[in-house]
Formats: structure tokens, sequence, C-alpha cells
């Protein structure tokens, strides 16, 4: 059985707008004349000519952004259960178990990053090293790092 080459659509069509909008990998190949896809872009221009041709800019990336590794919606309950004082832990996750919950209407897109957000706005400790703070007595003692809470910094 022959394998299928998957194939992107190198253009969409503005219809709005008057617009060929065309991915910039594809315009630089319809520049050479002898590329397939310089014909393929002739062939949108016959198809459509008073529409403008526009190249997509490509998307840009958040170098600064930081991402954490093994963050994950268990080992945030975790979290919560060993280092929430036990007074308000139960109330910490049911705060934690609503956001989930309200977070399945929106679009998976959105879904981890508004529960991450909250969490490391709870507990800013994991952004800095991942030891948790607990005061006790009066006294701030550091917790040790368990090998299961161990985040690591992607960059």
């Amino acid at each position: 059985m022959a394998k299928t080459k998957t194939r992107i659509n190198p253009a969409r069509f503005d219809h709005a707008n008057n617009q060929i909008v065309l991915y910039k990998w594809f315009a630089e190949k319809a520049k050479n004349p002898k590329n397939k896809e310089f014909k393929i872009h002739a062939g949108y221009i016959k198809s459509f000519p008073s529409y403008k041709v526009v190249v997509r800019e490509d998307i840009k990336i958040n170098g600064n952004q930081e991402h954490y590794e093994g963050l994950t919606y268990d080992y945030m309950r975790e979290f919560i259960r060993r280092f929430e004082p036990i007074e308000t832990r139960d109330a910490v996750l049911q705060e934690l178990d609503d956001k989930l919950f309200i977070s399945e209407c929106h679009s998976k897109a959105h879904r981890y990053p508004e529960i991450k957000n909250w969490f490391l706005e709870k507990y800013p400790e994991i952004v800095n090293n991942g030891m948790p703070t607990i005061k006790k007595d009066s006294e701030e003692i550091q917790e040790t790092k368990s090998e299961e809470l161990q985040l690591k910094k992607v960059s």
C-alpha cells in the first residue's frame, strides 16, 4: 500500500477583501519559473485577476515565554495536598476542581493556560525554584524537593 502524502494548501482566498493570501514558503518557491509552485501561483492569478496577492506573515514566537515541564493537573493536585495548610487544603482543591470544570466549556487551547496561570499566581515559589515555603510557628521552613514534585524549567 502506497503512502499518501499530506498536501497543505499553499494559499487561502479572502473573498471579503479580494485577496489571495500565500504562505511565505510558497511565495518564495513561486518566484522561480522552473518550480511547480510558479505554475500554481499563475493559476491563482488567472482565476482571480482582480485579487491582490498578499504574503502571510510568519507567526512570531515569544522567546521569553517560560515553559514548565511536568506541571500537569495531577501535579497541581498533589502539590496542593502536600504543601497547602490543612485548614485551606480542601477549599483550594475545590477551587482547582471548579476551574477545571469551568474550563471544559473553553477551547482546548485556552484551558490549560488559564489554570496554569492561576496555579503559578497562587504558588509563585514554583516559578522561582520549585521549593515551597511553609510558615510554621512563625518560622519559615523550606520543604525539600521530592523526586516526583521536581519541575524542570524548559527554555
